[in-house]
């Protein structure tokens, strides 16, 4: 029983010798952040030129600003993502661009259509789809220009209904003056009315179409009654 209790009592402190000695748990230090390379520190001033002009929306500029900075650092993960980022911003756009001139076409609004393929084209030089447009359906045809110098109380709707008969071609006016569709117009602006294909353009001082001769009448037939 002796023998027992003394080789307890020798378990019990060889444990505690053990929890003594052991070393305290060390705590996690916070890892030095990694040292700026020269290439970075080159390209730097372009991201940083990048991200302004993005915040412009000067989407064009910023990917080239982005395209110099991978060009110094192509192995710069985060810039290459950026410039994926933004040319996925600049292909919508065009496509939106796009859309927009062909609708405008359709319904012989070669001036709205004209400023959205040149949108385009500021956007993505190299697209050829507008090139083609601008080339084909528009540059080879001319454009007439009258010149309206606004009165007090005039409205771009009431200009398109004097011009074209058509108030809803108020945004032709408004597109062609870089103006807002429901811009107010301030009375001695002058403004530059457009032609549009397949719609009359109202001169001022243009004479009325002459009135159509009645059609002949079969004999017998009633005739109609002088207003």
């Amino acid at each position: 029983m002796t023998s027992r209790r003394i080789l307890l009592l020798a378990a019990v402190a060889f444990i505690a010798t053990g929890c003594a000695t052991a070393e305290p748990e060390r705590t996690p230090t916070a890892q030095p952040a990694p040292a700026t390379t020269p290439r970075l520190a080159l390209a730097a001033p372009y991201n940083d030129r990048a991200q302004a002009l993005e915040g412009d929306g000067r989407l064009r500029e910023a990917l080239q600003a982005r395209q110099i900075a991978l060009t110094i650092n192509p192995d710069d993960a985060a810039t290459r993502a950026a410039a994926a980022g933004l040319q996925a911003k600049i292909d919508e756009q065009v496509a939106a661009q796009l859309k927009e001139g062909r609708a405008a076409l359709q319904r012989g609004a070669l001036v709205v259509a004209r400023r959205h393929f040149l949108a385009a084209l500021a956007l993505d030089p190299a697209n050829r789809t507008a090139f083609d447009a601008l080339r084909e359906q528009i540059q080879t045809q001319e454009v007439d220009l009258l010149s309206h110098t606004v009165r007090a109380g005039e409205t771009l709707p009431g200009l398109a209904s004097q011009y074209y008969g058509n108030r809803a071609l108020a945004e032709v006016i408004a597109e062609t003056n870089k103006l807002q569709p429901n811009a107010r117009l301030k009375a001695g602006t002058v403004l530059r009315i457009p032609e549009v294909p397949g719609v009359t353009l109202n001169r001022p001082g243009a004479r009325p179409p002459a009135p159509r001769a009645p059609l002949p009448t079969a004999p017998g037939a009633p005739t109609a009654a002088a207003p």
